[in-house]
């Protein structure tokens, strides 16, 4: 039996590369968007993204796809200065990466890159977003586990969500309920934003390692059906050796 994984390899994405479905790999040059790569995953390919993604050229089509990924990728930020995932001149949700095994993770392999996310759907993933300034707005993320954070190579980070939606269900063990879905944010945080999201059945935590400051107004914290939320609220968690963090909240 061939080994599926013998044949794994980084994939090159560059606003300046082609629509070939053999594109990604140093023999074909980089792909034009992620649409190509994640028809031919292989399991264990890493993806580059190079360049600077504009409004105008997105990493993904400005149009309604949608995409099964039934194993782990991993997407390694390589570029000068921003990513955009998605497009950021429509509304709505048009966008769909779903699975229901996969861990999606958008990783930055320098200091002071930012990552855009417009206009997309998650679907049952468990998400990672490792050293970008990240900035998501109307994007969905449904039974997906969300977690922020900052690393040692990337520094201080920035966050700003707005105009999402987080929706999740109840679990219930012994009259003890809790929520299906999750936001972490963490780290080494230069400023924390969250506008005008909607968060159902979804904790949404923040912990700080670096003083920082929090903002988080006219969000929603809702139940599902009916129900009312299990947890309804912002939790901001502060490491041992912070002693200053601002936390401003408004309804």
């Amino acid at each position: 039996m061939d080994d599926i994984h013998a044949n794994t390899r980084s994939r090159v994405v560059s606003i300046d590369g082609s629509a070939n479905d053999d594109c990604g790999t140093n023999a074909v040059g980089p792909c034009s968007t992620l649409d190509y790569v994640f028809r031919t995953l292989l399991p264990g390919d890493k993806i580059l993204l190079s360049s600077t993604g504009t409004a105008h050229t997105p990493f993904l089509h400005c149009s309604d796809r949608q995409y099964t990924l039934n194993d782990s990728v991993e997407l390694i930020g390589i570029g000068k200065s921003k990513a955009v995932v998605g497009c950021t001149e429509l509304n709505g949700g048009i966008k769909t990466l779903i699975t229901s095994r996969a861990i999606l993770r958008l990783v930055a392999a320098r200091p002071g890159l930012e990552i855009s996310l417009a206009n997309i759907e998650f679907r049952q993933i468990n998400l990672t977003v490792s050293g970008f300034s990240v900035n998501a707005r109307n994007c969905s993320f449904v039974e997906t586990n969300t977690l922020l954070e900052s690393t040692s190579v990337s520094g201080g980070v920035d966050v700003a969500l707005t105009t999402s939606a987080w929706r999740g269900h109840t679990h219930c063990h012994q009259d003890v309920c809790f929520p299906s879905n999750e936001l972490h944010v963490s780290g080494d945080l230069g400023a924390v934003h969250l506008a005008a999201n909607k968060f159902q059945q979804t904790a949404v935590e923040v912990l700080l390692t670096a003083e920082s400051r929090v903002v988080f107004e006219r969000n929603r914290m809702v139940g599902l059906d009916g129900q009312r939320p299990v947890l309804s609220g912002l939790v901001v968690l502060m490491a041992p050796h912070v002693t200053k963090a601002t936390v401003i909240t408004a309804t």
